[in-house]
């Protein structure tokens, strides 16, 4: 398990507790200690940026399972 995924909160509560906010923005627990050096990153005209969504979805679903087989007949 990754520690992003690891130090994600499972509840409400958790949620409170271990997120913080950086410039008003809330943020998980694996960002913390990085904002400041990432805000005064040096960037120059020449850069280009490639931003995407973030990932979707949890691991907390459960284990996709596969359709039942239709018969021949069905067909």
């Amino acid at each position: 398990m990754a520690e992003s995924e690891a130090e994600t909160p499972s509840t409400p509560g958790e949620f409170e507790s271990k997120y913080f906010e950086f410039h008003g923005v809330r943020l998980p627990p694996f960002c913390r200690g990085k904002m400041e050096e990432i805000a005064n990153f040096p960037v120059r005209p020449s850069d280009v940026w490639i931003v995407t969504y973030p990932k979707s979805g949890t691991d907390l679903s459960p284990p996709h399972q596969e359709p039942p087989a239709l018969p021949l007949s069905a067909l």
